[in-house]
């Protein structure tokens, strides 16, 4: 905990003194995915005895004190969370995921894994929830479904009754290849867990121990795969009890440790992505005047493709935009000209009409450079375009959005609810063996500081205990919307457990 702070502010609906838990539901959201007809499915994908951490008994009796009317604010559950033996759950999970990553779609040891220590946890769980169609016709999404498993899970804490609050998490890994100096490191070449959803669903499962009143759904594949789209489809929101309010976060390198960004309105970009195949006619090195060189006209794309940002859109939030190259694959060896190059990279906008804009720019530049260089070419687009991820503005605070793309978008385009970044920068530096923290996402020395769990664990549970509060007494009362204001964002400069927290009662 930090020290010296003032404790958190918890002056919302509990006073008023007329909430009982008699009736709720509580949802836990983690991404996992669904591939090609797998051998072994996700209850059926044994993960042996003794292999995983056990759960820690219950902290604190949360129960008796949400019996008894009792607050429970951020620095109980805080307090809860961070007792040496939670703690010390908490990162052995977080590790035994960080072992054995699996990449979108191909998610299935890690959903045992989940499913495993919720039962453990006596927590109802189902299976089967976000079966991979995209690019699918309807038909063909409702043939998928009925021959496939999804490796997305719904874990049910409750009454199964309205209100119901959801919160999120993801757990796809990356297809990169660690280079952190941990003895936990990934166990499986060419995959790590460089963007923290190891730790998310760790936080999650956290919340899920804590307070035994929660809903979890579990999602697939965030990274590229529209995970959070499928389980939409097929109903996770809608499902009775329907969920009114979700709450999802990710970990920030670029923030000190405990500290908490969000903000109003957009938050992330819309992302698609794209694939450019470049045709020319190969032939040898020393003879190019034989050949139709596609070299040139690759080389002239890519500057072409940078060039559209700079000089047709601005940095105002309505048109900002990034195009990003991340691939340039051509040739097999050093004295041949190659026939055909892949260009592949990412589109990104603030807004779904700038996105339609530099999609058709992308094409007609592509298209116009092949032509000058007398080459062919084709541009593909990716079957799932990410919306913009737009919190809801009445139960969230401000800060600056980003260019990154997150595929919880696709819940709030249905449900209102708030996301935020979560620090993970700075708090290890200190330690023994210490591993920077402040790597970048998707570095493949991306490293968690650990002291971060059992805050997002506590959040997670404070989060969804303060809006089903709220969203109990607005039946009650006619209430507006919540607002979200945990840790006060970047500019703060204050760790979670130093600042105010928590969904507050609109202003009359």
């Amino acid at each position: 905990m930090g020290g010296g702070g003032k404790k958190l502010v918890t002056k919302t609906l509990w006073d008023r003194g007329i909430i009982s838990l008699t009736s709720y539901s509580f949802v836990f959201l983690f991404f996992l995915a669904a591939a090609e007809l797998p051998s072994v499915g996700v209850a059926k994908h044994v993960i042996p005895d003794g292999e995983l951490p056990s759960p820690p008994a219950a902290p604190k009796n949360l129960n008796s004190l949400l019996s008894a009317g009792s607050p429970v604010d951020f620095t109980t559950l805080f307090d809860a969370a961070s007792q040496a033996s939670f703690n010390a759950w908490l990162v052995a999970v977080r590790r035994t995921l960080h072992e054995w990553p699996e990449t979108a779609y191909n998610e299935y040891r890690t959903s045992a894994v989940i499913h495993k220590l919720l039962k453990e946890m006596n927590i109802r769980v189902t299976s089967g929830w976000g079966t991979n169609v995209v690019g699918m016709s309807e038909e063909e999404a409702k043939m998928a479904r009925a021959r496939r498993e999804g490796t997305g899970l719904v874990a049910e804490i409750g009454t199964g009754k309205e209100p119901c609050v959801a919160l999120r998490a993801d757990i796809d890994a990356l297809p990169i290849f660690e280079q952190t100096d941990v003895p936990f490191r990934s166990r499986v070449d060419g995959k790590m867990h460089a963007c923290g959803h190891d730790a998310h669903a760790t936080m999650l499962l956290g919340a899920a121990a804590l307070l035994k009143q929660l809903e979890p759904h579990i999602e697939p594949a965030e990274e590229g795969g529209g995970g959070a789209l499928m389980m939409r489809e097929e109903g996770v929101l809608t499902a009775a009890p329907p969920v009114e309010f979700i709450f999802g976060m990710h970990v920030a390198p670029t923030l000190p440790t405990g500290e908490l960004s969000t903000r109003k309105g957009v938050m992330m970009a819309a992302a698609t992505q794209f694939s450019i195949t470049v045709t020319g006619r190969g032939g040898h090195g020393a003879m190019p005047h034989d050949t139709i060189d596609p070299s040139p006209a690759v080389s002239a794309i890519v500057q072409g493709l940078y060039a559209i940002v700079a000089r047709e859109t601005s940095f105002t939030e309505d048109n900002a935009g990034v195009i990003s190259v991340t691939q340039i694959q051509g040739g097999t060896t050093f004295n041949v000209i190659p026939s055909e190059y892949f260009i592949g990279g990412t589109v990104r906008t603030l807004h779904m009409g700038t996105m339609r804009n530099l999609k058709a720019r992308v094409v007609d530049l592509v298209e116009s450079f092949a032509k000058a260089f007398r080459c062919q070419a084709r541009v593909q687009y990716g079957s799932v375009d990410y919306v913009p991820l737009v919190n809801d503005p009445e139960a969230t605070e401000t800060e600056d959005p980003t260019m990154g793309g997150e595929d919880f978008a696709f819940f709030l385009e249905n449900v209102p609810g708030t996301f935020a970044w979560i620090g993970t920068g700075s708090g290890a530096e200190d330690q023994p063996g210490h591993v920077p923290t402040n790597k970048a996402l998707h570095n493949p020395e991306f490293a968690v500081d650990e002291s971060v769990l059992s805050r997002g664990a506590a959040l997670h549970a404070f989060v969804a205990l303060r809006t089903f509060s709220f969203l109990a007494n607005k039946k009650h009362i006619g209430a507006s919307e919540p607002r979200t204001t945990c840790g006060a964002g970047r500019k703060s400069g204050q760790r979670l457990e130093d600042a105010s927290c928590g969904v507050q009662e609109p202003s009359k």
